[in-house]
């Protein structure tokens, strides 16, 4: 059994990792890329390739016509995203008892900063959060690690083992090893051959009930019952 250190915060991943958004993502590259004649995005690069910002992501993908899919993908994005998203199973009853442990807790995601908070704010989670980082609010998105200092300023925490960076993606575990804190991976589908190879998370978790009962182990969640 890995040892993990009890962790003094837990920042989380957005898309994949707490809620269910890969059709939403799916259906605005599919406009992207029929606004430039672009093949289509497969659902299994959307789930575990495309994981990085907008600002990373359109430019590699689409060329000199990144600003043209961009366009096509926001509007396509901004007309279903609050009401086609839907939290993962299990997630809101274990941040809702994390809450009430006093554990510091952020969402860290690559989503751009103000759509971010509106679908937090939209599965009325804003208060389970003390800090809500996407893309754009730090000077750079992860891999880089400054999503993750971003969001402990103004606390006495430092991005050490003993901060957790729980995330589905590559994108969250190299933003976890930049930092130097520990990787969680957090998803349906077990770690791939070769896919974390730059980057082995410290361990992994298939759903939120696994993560809460690890959780309960560590004191950080009371035992029901």
């Amino acid at each position: 059994m890995v040892t993990l250190p009890t962790p003094r915060a837990l920042l989380f991943d957005w898309d994949g990792t707490l809620a269910d958004s890969a059709a939403v993502i799916k259906h605005c590259y599919d406009a992207a890329t029929t606004a430039v004649g672009f093949p289509p995005i497969s659902m299994e690069d959307v789930r575990f390739k495309q994981t990085r910002s907008g600002r990373d992501t359109f430019p590699a993908l689409f060329g000199d016509q990144w600003p043209v899919a961009r366009e096509a993908y926001y509007k396509a994005f901004k007309d279903m995203h609050l009401t086609h998203i839907a939290p993962l199973q299990g997630c809101e009853d274990m941040l809702g008892r994390l809450r009430s442990s006093g554990v510091f807790m952020a969402v860290v995601s690559n989503k751009t900063g103000p759509y971010l908070r509106d679908e937090v704010a939209q599965f009325g989670w804003s208060s389970f959060f003390d800090a809500i980082v996407g893309a754009g609010d730090a000077l750079r998105d992860k891999p880089d690690r400054a999503p993750l200092d971003y969001a402990l300023l103004g606390t006495d925490i430092v991005c050490a083992p003993d901060v957790w960076m729980i995330g589905d993606s590559t994108t969250d575990m190299l933003a976890a090893r930049h930092a130097g804190v520990t990787g969680l991976l957090l998803r349906d589908v077990p770690p791939k051959e070769k896919e974390f190879d730059d980057c082995p998370p410290n361990l992994y978790v298939s759903c939120a009930d696994d993560l809460t009962q690890l959780l309960e182990s560590l004191g950080l969640i009371q035992k029901l019952g």
